[in-house]
Order: C-alpha cells, then sequence, then structure tokens
C-alpha cells in the first residue's frame, strides 16, 4: 500500500481528514520526477477523484501546485519549492551541522560554506571561517549562479542528462572574472569531470583570485540536498593543487549526511 494511501487511511480512522489530504497529494507529489496526472494522484492516495479535484484546485490557489507547461499535468508550486528550501536551509544551520562546518573551517584553515539550490541559483545557507581568514566570506542568504561556483557544479553534475539540458538552457552565462565558463560546451565538459572524478572545482570563475571545491550533501535516496565547499585565495593555495581539501570535505559531508538523517 502507498504510504500516502496509508496516511489518508489513519487520518480518516481519527476524523483528522482535511489537512492530511492535502499533506498525502503535497508528499505524493514531490516524490515523483516529473509531472504527475491527478489520477495517478487518486490512486496513490485512495481519494475519490472529486476529493483529488477540489484538493488541486485549493492547492493550486495557493501556489504549492501548479500546472506542468503545455499540460494540466502537475508539479510543486513556487510557494512549495520555497518552504522546501527555508525548511532545508534551516536543517542546516541546526547547532550539529554548524558546529560540523565550524570543525571543518579550523581544520582547513580557510573559509567553509554550504548552498542550497533555490530559483536556479546557489543559495548560501552557513559558513564558517578559521581565525586567520577576515575578508572572505560567502554570507548566508548570499546568492551566486550555479555555473561558476563549485556548488553549482556539483549539483549540475547530480542532474539526469535530460534534467541538465533543461536547467542550463535557461542559464543566462555572464562572465563574472577572465576565467568564467561562458559557453554550454565548456561548461558540458566541466561537468563530465566532475561527474567522473565526484566533486568540482572553480578557478577564480565567479570572484577574482578566489579558488574553491564542493562535495555533494545527499539524503538517504542518493539524491542531492546542498554542497559543501571551501574558498580559498588563489596567493595561498594554487589552483592545481585545490583537490587536497577533497577528503576533509568528503568526511564532513559525510558526517553531516548523518546528523541531517534525511
Amino acid at each position: 500500500m502507498p504510504k500516502q494511501r496509508a496516511a489518508v487511511e489513519e487520518a480518516d480512522s481519527k476524523g483528522d481528514q482535511p489537512l492530511d489530504r492535502a499533506l498525502a497529494v503535497l508528499e505524493f507529489v514531490l516524490d515523483q520526477r516529473g509531472p504527475v496526472a491527478a489520477s495517478a494522484i487518486g490512486e496513490a492516495t485512495g481519494l475519490p477523484p472529486a476529493t483529488v479535484h477540489r484538493l488541486i484546485l485549493q492547492l493550486e490557489a495557493r501556489s504549492l501546485l501548479k500546472r506542468a507547461l503545455g499540460s494540466k499535468k502537475l508539479l510543486p508550486g513556487g510557494r512549495l519549492v520555497a518552504l522546501g528550501t527555508r525548511i532545508l536551509s534551516a536543517a542546516f544551520v541546526a547547532d550539529e551541522t554548524h558546529a560540523l562546518l565550524v570543525a571543518l573551517a579550523a581544520k582547513l584553515r580557510e573559509h567553509c560554506h554550504i548552498g542550497t539550490i533555490s530559483g536556479g541559483e546557489v543559495c548560501y545557507v552557513d559558513s564558517a571561517r578559521s581565525a586567520r581568514r577576515s575578508g572572505l566570506l560567502f554570507e548566508p542568504g548570499g546568492r551566486a549562479p550555479i555555473y561558476c561556483t563549485s556548488i553549482g557544479k556539483v549539483y549540475l553534475a547530480g542532474l539526469s542528462e535530460s534534467d541538465f539540458q533543461q536547467v542550463t538552457a535557461a542559464l543566462d552565462f555572464k562572465a563574472f572574472t577572465p576565467k568564467t565558463i561562458t559557453s554550454l560546451r565548456k561548461l558540458a565538459a566541466d561537468i563530465a569531470l566532475v561527474r567522473a572524478r565526484g566533486w568540482a572545482s572553480t578557478d577564480e570563475e565567479f570572484t577574482p583570485g578566489v579558488v574553491g571545491c564542493a562535495v555533494p550533501l545527499r539524503n538517504s535516496k542518493g539524491e542531492f540536498l546542498a554542497g559543501l565547499g571551501v574558498s580559498v585565495p588563489a596567493a595561498l593555495c594554487p589552483y592545481e593543487e585545490i583537490g587536497k581539501f577533497v577528503p576533509d570535505l568528503l568526511e564532513t559531508a559525510s558526517q553531516i549526511e548523518a546528523a541531517l538523517a534525511v
């Protein structure tokens, strides 16, 4: 029995119906990897077609669901996506997760940060720096493009080929430095390397004089949640040596994933 149907039946037995039914619908849509038909929602939840139709209209009106372009099928709405990003951000700044980030920054003696993907951009949700670094800092809430940041690149590397093509087709390549990748062909080649080695790097592509690398943070299903990265002044660490930080990033990433337990 699908978990959404079980949740609805349990709610019915307790008399707690409206909210639980709406949550079951949203949970099912979020669990899918593409647009969902109303009939599939009904089958998964066990709700009558009229009830499913009413719930969909109510959730659409609140921007929690939306119609796929040129289709009647459903996708998570903008408000639901924004709520998910805020929930995920809150999880990453919890005491245990932040303590792990601080410990990593102290060990590496560099600036470390966690970023999620929101609205097609990297959104930094937490950061920490060592005592010896006073100037370099990606503030929580700050945003950056996905094509010229290490966290953005590990996100792109985790996409299927069709999703990669869809996401990159919407990119507006802008040169922030002379080294910024500004063509899809070069970006695709870079992402192929990221997929092969499991981590991403940037060579003064977003901020002049700053190099960095990042690894993905994943949930129990192996899906991308966020990226964990380190940024270093190029004067102190040549780009060719940036890979030396990866083992510690991977170790901390594993600890953060265990702490999140999602």
